[in-house]
């Protein structure tokens, strides 16, 4: 037995005291009137015997009174365990408000649960205790250091946030926030449903001066379906047309789910898109299908009926439909080429027009979704250059050398751009039949057909010298291998380079409507720098904004969900970066403005890391950690931390019982002097 405040045992002199008076006091003589003296010394002694032992049980009631009296003050315990632990106390608590947490427990929602469990570990230590509550915002101001009743209120003000952490990450900011202060004795503890998807910590993270605590708390169904991604199946959704929006969801769950309504909120009206079924613990993916009513950017959310779990139940997306896709055709001549202006100006999605190699507008030249370079004898450095700048932004460049081309001009451009180069010209007629489908510019083009496609036939060419250094994507190949149209990646645009001049007197791809017409409808469509369809909340951080600078237009900032800021910005090569941080914090639709004018739309979505309900077992912890982490499970519930952390802090308490028998004692003490007369 220990005493929590054993300089009150010095009080225990107090017992002096009954001690002294006993003495003095029970040596009073009495006068006692007595007619006869014959039996007076035998009532004498009885009488005396009596009164000695009434006195000695007073005394000894007296007695003990005080020392348990003392006792209380000193607070007695017994260790459990270990030594209690003595000096300064720190605890640092994690309580996951994620939105995994909005899943039920038997009663109350796991957050709910959360809270309560934490209020209970602050209550079950000492009033001098310092306390950091920690969620996963992880803002600065939860870092700091402070008192029992300041930790209840943050507690009680704790909500559901998008924001996912590791707890790796999480355990890093406690063991700074507990290095950095004169603290004896630390504690951390993670109060959270403990998903696989972030309880990513080693025994090598685990420091052997600080007390780990993990309270797990589970849902009683583990049950979640989520809209996990989407795209367009084709890179530009076109005006006007029916598009494919291909959508991935996922079943995080052991069970088959089916009759999962799938709908798509378009233009203010809702288009229910049919029913999925999905088997257990998989994803599959599903198409719909849009009509584009309007150009410029558009929005739509994807939706999922789905409970309890409902934070990834909708998908929002926003892209851009371009009222013209701007094409370019460049060659030695005062007329656009015949055949691509037959392509492009019967489809009115297309703005098509035409210049010659001497009279480009350079200024201009990488606002083109695709310059199509035919029959020119030479690419000047003026030209180089322009096209190299433009193909860094994205722009799409198909080349047709020339005849009579200046072989070290072309040589110069495609090897600035880490492209192959082109070989003396040499008349041989071969057959270039091969397409590589798995090129956009072929994909699903060929689904319908069922009759063969005629080969292209070409007489003559400059072949196309490979280098293992540079690497090139086939698009169409002859016969015997050799390439006849090659695509190069630059950046954030293409280069197609065909080995044979566009000529119908040398080729006939012109001619050739199977291959030709899509290919080039294809590639002009094409854009590798697309903007993306969502962000995802806490992940993406920054929104890369193309061809635009910070000081070119104006004030940028961020509007939308009832919130307006100015992001911080970052000038790049092909535009301007923003940072969004912590700041969007709402899944929807959010405008950026330059001077109160809309110039993008943007989708944010909710992160998806918890919307998978697996859960690390207490089995695996105790295995990997051992002794090194206390971990409470199934039975937290049960467990009422308050007296579990005040008993192991102080040990088995015995003040209560030192004041239930000094109170008795004294009740002894006046039993016996009110019913124990003296004779």
């Amino acid at each position: 037995m220990e005493f929590l405040y054993p300089n009150f045992l010095w009080a225990l002199a107090a017992i002096l005291i009954p001690i002294i008076i006993h003495l003095f006091y029970f040596k009073r003589f009495k006068k006692v009137y007595f007619s006869n003296t014959k039996f007076l010394k035998e009532i004498k002694e009885e009488t005396t015997n009596k009164n000695k032992l009434k006195n000695i049980l007073v005394l000894l009631s007296r007695i003990l009174a005080i020392a348990f009296l003392v006792f209380a003050f000193a607070q007695p315990y017994i260790p459990v365990g270990e030594k209690i632990k003595k000096g300064t106390v720190g605890v640092s608590i994690f309580i996951d408000n994620s939105f995994s947490m909005q899943t039920m427990s038997e009663d109350a929602p796991l957050i709910d649960k959360a809270k309560l469990k934490a209020a209970q570990v602050v209550n079950g230590f000492p009033d001098n205790t310092r306390f950091q509550i920690l969620t996963n915002k992880l803002y600065g101001s939860e870092q700091k250091w402070i008192d029992k009743q300041n930790a209840l209120e943050k507690i009680s003000e704790i909500k559901l946030s998008p924001a996912v952490k590791k707890i790796k990450n999480i355990l890093k900011r406690q063991k700074q926030s507990l290095g950095n202060n004169e603290i004896d004795n630390k504690y951390i503890y993670w109060i959270s449903d403990l998903q696989k998807t972030i309880f990513n910590i080693d025994t090598g993270d685990i420091d052997t001066i600080i007390d780990y605590n993990i309270i797990a708390l589970q849902p009683v169904r583990e049950k979640n379906i989520s809209i996990d991604s989407c795209y367009w199946q084709n890179p530009v959704p076109v005006l006007n047309q029916v598009n494919k929006l291909i959508v991935k969801i996922s079943n995080h769950s052991s069970e088959d789910l089916s009759d999962i309504p799938l709908n798509i909120e378009y233009d203010n009206q809702n288009y229910p898109s049919g029913k999925l079924d999905i088997k257990a613990n998989s994803s599959k993916t599903d198409t719909l299908e849009l009509r584009i009513k309007t150009n410029g950017w558009n929005t739509a959310k994807i939706n999922i009926k789905d409970y309890p779990v409902v934070f990834d139940d909708d998908y929002y997306i926003a892209f851009d439909v371009p009222d013209k896709i701007p094409v370019l055709n460049i060659n030695n001549h005062n007329l656009a080429n015949t055949y691509l202006k037959a392509v492009f100006e019967t489809n009115k999605i297309f703005q098509f027009k035409h210049e010659n190699v001497n009279k480009i507008d350079y200024s201009g030249i990488d606002k083109n979704r695709l310059i199509v370079l035919e029959d020119i004898p030479n690419i000047s450095s003026g030209l180089k250059n322009s096209l190299r700048e433009a193909v860094s932004k994205g722009v799409n460049v198909l080349i047709f050398p020339s005849k009579d081309a200046d072989l070290d001009s072309y040589n110069s451009f495609l090897s600035s751009i880490n492209a192959n180069i082109l070989d003396k010209y040499k008349k041989e007629e071969n057959e270039a039949n091969n397409l590589n489908r798995n090129e956009f510019v072929f994909t699903d083009v060929y689904e319908k057909i069922t009759r063969n496609i005629n080969p292209v036939r070409v007489k003559a060419g400059f072949p196309i010298k490979k280098f293992q250094s540079r690497n090139a994507y086939h698009v169409i190949k002859f016969k015997n291998g050799a390439s006849f149209i090659d695509r190069f990646k630059y950046k954030k645009g293409n280069v197609y380079l065909c080995s044979s001049p566009f000529s119908t007197d040398i080729n006939d791809l012109a001619k050739n409507p199977d291959i030709f017409i899509p290919m080039i409808f294809k590639m002009a469509i094409y854009n590798s720098n697309k903007e993306r369809l969502a962000y995802s909340i806490g992940k993406d951080k920054s929104i890369e904004l193309n061809n635009i600078k910070s000081s070119d237009k104006g004030l940028i900032k961020i509007v939308g969900n009832q919130i307006e800021f100015i992001p911080k910005q970052l000038n790049t090569d092909s535009g301007l970066k923003i940072f969004v941080s912590d700041e969007i914090n709402k899944a929807g639709i959010y405008n950026i403005e330059i001077n109160n004018n809309v110039i993008r739309k943007i989708a944010f979505n909710y992160d998806r890391t918890e919307s998978d309900l697996d859960y690390i077992s207490g089995k695996k912890i105790k295995k990997d950690f051992k002794e090194n982490i206390n971990y409470f499970g199934k039975n937290s519930e049960d467990i009422n931390f308050t007296e579990l952390i005040d008993s192991k802090q102080r040990g088995v308490e015995l003040w209560k019982w030192a004041i239930i028998l000094a109170l008795l004692f004294l009740a002894i003490e006046i039993l016996l002097l009110r019913f124990w007369k003296n004779k």
